[in-house]
């Protein structure tokens, strides 16, 4: 199971870093033609708004893997090792699969709904834009649970 999970993020970084690139090269094309060309391109900035929500999710779950999400620890600095790893996984652990669960079933939702709406500005469906609310539940879910497991094994093992 780890070395799936490590396969699933590899390839999520993948993906993330060409949707970056994607995203720097929509950008680039449309400053392009407006200011160089004179040509405005309505597309393009549609193209950048949707790559730019799929990145901001997607940041949200590269945060989550490497720990980089905001937290107040002032509560918590001074409890002992294995009292701050139960904390961890009741409030942090447990919040965050029940968000990202919520996160899967909404989106899911709202991307059913979608799925014989386009784009604004093209015959483009809008459903795999909005497919990106469940898959980062998903990947946040994948995430969590691994952590949740590892600091479970650590506590039994006496790691903590």
């Amino acid at each position: 199971m780890p070395y799936l999970r490590k396969k699933l993020l590899k390839l999520f970084d993948y993906f993330t870093v060409l949707l970056m690139l994607f995203l720097l090269f929509i950008v680039f094309f449309q400053v392009l033609n407006r200011f160089a060309l004179h040509i405005p391109l309505s597309w393009t900035e549609e193209a950048a708004r949707y790559s730019f929500v799929w990145l901001s999710l997607f940041g949200a779950v590269k945060a989550l893997q490497t720990g980089s999400h905001i937290k107040v620890d002032i509560f918590i600095n001074n409890l002992k090792p294995k009292t701050v790893t139960i904390i961890n996984l009741l409030a942090h652990d447990l919040i965050t699969l029940i968000f990202s669960i919520l996160l899967v079933y909404t989106g899911l939702d709202y991307a059913i709904r979608s799925i014989n709406r386009t784009w604004q500005f093209g015959p483009v469906p809008i459903f795999p834009i909005y497919m990106a609310l469940p898959i980062t539940g998903i990947l946040m879910a994948v995430v969590i649970i691994a952590e949740s497991i590892n600091r479970i094994k650590g506590i039994k093992s006496g790691e903590i």
